[in-house]
């Protein structure tokens, strides 16, 4: 039997400055980190209560259920308005208590909040084009990733470190191990060599974002990306 294809579906949103700070902190860097948890949040919510009922167009192997489950291989008991808890495994990845195979990976960059959806395990970075970047980042990748940002052009070197960097991240997301992993242990050049397979976030009416979805190998290869920007007012 062909294994089923895969459907990432990556929605994005911007933070807006409005709303007053919820406590816990003041300014607008603390409001702003604020109001893109909650759009995060909100994101993957929607995206969870749809998929038990059948609603996303999320798809992918899944243990129980059918292709429309989303991929669900946990509890399926939730109905309505129900609470969904949030929770982090040891490592500080994000899951959702009553659906712990709901698989998801946030990602935010500047204003810009973006969740990534799929019936496998995923992980999402983001990261601003053409933001200022210091190049002694370069130092905590690995060697041949450090010899490939520094063989760009020197206007290009900058967009090269961040391509490499929001790789790095969307692996470790994926690995579950996040940035706490470490960055020069492995090299995104290869993905072969770690098992996996990028998917670029292209196209739609941002074009200053550069994103990358990180997935196993063999579900890279049968996956598809579909991007959604939604109007920031969730």
């Amino acid at each position: 039997m062909p294994s089923a294809n895969v459907t990432v579906l990556v929605r994005l949103t911007a933070a807006t400055a409005g709303g007053p700070p919820a406590g816990g902190g003041t300014g607008p860097v603390a409001a702003g980190a604020r109001e893109r948890t909650r759009l995060a949040r909100a994101l993957v919510e929607e995206a969870a209560r749809s998929a038990l009922t059948g609603l996303t167009g999320v798809t992918g192997p899944a243990a129980s259920g059918d292709a429309a489950s989303g991929g669900l291989t946990g509890p399926r008991k939730l109905t309505g308005p129900g609470k969904l808890t949030w929770a982090r495994t040891d490592a500080g990845r994000p899951y959702l208590v009553e659906l712990p195979e709901f698989w998801f990976s946030i990602a935010h960059a500047g204003p810009y909040v973006g969740v990534a959806l799929a019936g496998v395990a995923c992980g999402l970075d983001l990261e601003i084009a053409g933001r200022a970047v210091n190049p002694a980042l370069a130092r905590r990748f690995a060697p041949d990733e450090r010899a490939f940002v520094e063989a760009a052009a020197p206007g290009a070197r900058g967009r090269r470190l961040l391509e490499v960097w929001t790789k790095k991240e969307a692996y470790l997301k994926w690995s579950g191990r996040g940035i706490a992993g470490g960055l020069g242990g492995f090299s995104t050049l290869d993905p072969a060599a770690l098992g996996v397979g990028f998917l670029p976030l292209a196209g739609g009416p941002r074009r200053d974002l550069i994103g990358w979805v990180c997935l196993e190998a063999a579900a890279a290869r049968r996956a598809s990306l579909r991007q959604e920007w939604l109007a920031p007012s969730l």
